[in-house]
């Protein structure tokens, strides 16, 4: 990045949605911050705060809250956007859209849906994908006008009330679905600036965070944070300030994980997981290494040919970076790789809640692949329930994930079921009333194939008897 920087300027072509040398030196400061170089983040951040100009448009942190919101409301080179994705008529994916995730549409002419509720608002009609959380949006105050941003939504159905969507994204190419995407802007910029000096602790570099998040609180309508605020407290309305400003714009996630944050579910009641902890393995992103290794090969191409390669190593170095930063999509490509001890669990037991007083979960019932233990159905998902452990059952299966790295050779792994297990007391408490080869059958050992990480419990149900099977191990299978 640091070569980029060299090479470019911020001159060149007409639009921001080009490469520039302010958007090397902001992706720099976004990695610096992460990778806690303050003094390269502080750096990098000042370089982009002090460019009035990228490209011939004009470029600044906005200065007011109306100008945040014109600022949203515009469609090419936004005053605060420091490198976005350009998209044009022929790129609108309507439905699929940006708009279609977060926002709403405007309601049709001829739309016969009957608005009720008091706050209804006929004007818009349509759901997005992705709704605001409720404990997200009563972080707003109500002097902010961030707040305004997050537009109450149509209630074409007795009972719905309260849900809100982001109008970050509201086509503003003329259009439903067509907005462009802003990578990099100035208040990230500004907020990585401050979250560094912050972090530094020292008394002026205390005051200079101060400084820079209250450009964020004032302008929304908040009052200014003391200078008298000591730095623990100036860190924590920092990130706060982060989420705000930076919401449904692609940062929480990384944020989430830098800080070494749990990822939590908002409204609980819809998900059967409890929170995700940092150190859980499940948050470990997947690297494109076929994708960044396809892209080395074609620069090795090309520069044996000697052809010259400026502007290529540039376009070459901000995509792989790019790539690495923000792709969170799932693609059956290398990933990370687990290197501790060998464990195995049973695969519906990471994706369910485990049952006080145990710290693991109960399995009633034969769950699909990779998905949890339901009860029942789910109509908006269309997941159907596993099936009850019965006899009508007959041969059940429970696949089991090997977590490791991958063995060349298979492994042949023994397990048990026991019939009691200690409680808080440390008394022996009984688990199961089923007795084997009366109730059920099971071989006590499975097979994990060679280069494979999963394997399957073959159990066969002899009686008409429901149980409840505990996938433990340790305790539900012997090591």
């Amino acid at each position: 990045m640091t070569t980029a920087i060299g090479l470019l300027n911020n001159t060149a072509r007409t639009s921001k949605a080009y490469i520039s040398k302010a958007a090397a030196q902001a992706l720099l400061s976004r990695v610096s911050l992460y990778t806690l170089d303050l003094d390269a983040t502080i750096s990098n951040a000042t370089a982009v705060l002090t460019t009035n100009a990228i490209n011939g448009k004009t470029t600044s942190v906005a200065q007011t809250g109306t100008e945040l919101i014109t600022m949203w409301r515009t469609y090419k080179d936004k005053s605060e956007s420091i490198w976005q994705i350009s998209k044009n008529a022929p790129d609108n994916l309507q439905t699929g859209s940006i708009q279609a995730w977060f926002s709403i549409f405007p309601k049709p002419v001829n739309a016969t849906c009957v608005i009720g509720g008091a706050n209804g608002n006929p004007a818009r009609v349509s759901f997005a994908d992705l709704r605001v959380a409720p404990a997200f949006y009563a972080l707003f105050d109500n002097n902010d006008i961030r707040k305004t941003q997050l537009i109450e939504g149509p209630y074409c159905k007795s009972g719905q009330t309260g849900l809100y969507y982001s109008n970050k994204y509201n086509g503003t190419g003329g259009e439903n679905g067509l907005d462009d995407i802003v990578v990099f802007r100035t208040s990230e910029i500004l907020l990585n600036r401050a979250e560094a000096y912050a972090r530094k602790g020292d008394a002026g570099s205390l005051v200079n965070a101060i400084n820079d998040v209250n450009v964020i609180r004032t302008r929304a309508g908040l009052t200014a944070l003391p200078l008298s605020t000591n730095a623990a407290d100036a860190l924590t309305e920092i990130l706060l300030q982060r989420r705000l400003e930076l919401s449904f714009e692609g940062h929480r996630w990384y944020d989430l994980v830098r800080t070494k944050s749990s990822i939590t579910k908002d409204p609980a009641a819809l998900y059967a997981t409890a929170p995700v902890e940092y150190t859980d393995r499940r948050i470990l992103a997947q690297i494109l290494r076929d994708k960044l290794m396809l892209i080395l090969k074609l620069y090795k191409i090309l520069a044996i040919k000697n052809i010259h390669m400026k502007i290529l190593k540039i376009s070459i170095l901000f995509i792989v970076t790019t790539l690495m930063l923000f792709s969170c999509k799932k693609l059956e490509e290398t990933r990370f790789i687990y290197d501790g001890p060998a464990q195995i669990e049973f695969d519906a037991t990471s994706l369910n809640a485990v049952t006080s007083p145990r710290t693991y979960p109960i399995l009633t019932r034969v769950p699909g692949y990779g998905r949890g233990v339901i009860a029942t159905s789910v109509p908006s998902t269309g997941v159907v329930a596993g099936p009850l452990i019965t006899r009508t059952s007959g041969t059940i299966k429970f696949r089991v994930n090997l977590i490791t790295k991958v063995q060349s050779t298979a492994q042949v792994i023994a397990y048990r079921v026991v019939a009691t297990e200690k409680d808080a007391t440390g008394a022996d408490v009984a688990v199961t009333t089923a007795v084997s080869g009366t109730h059920y059958t099971t071989g006590g050992t499975f097979t994990i194939p060679a280069n494979s990480s999963f394997g399957e419990v073959t159990i066969q149900i002899l009686e008409s008897r429901r149980y409840k099977w505990h996938k433990r191990p340790g305790i539900g299978i012997g090591r």
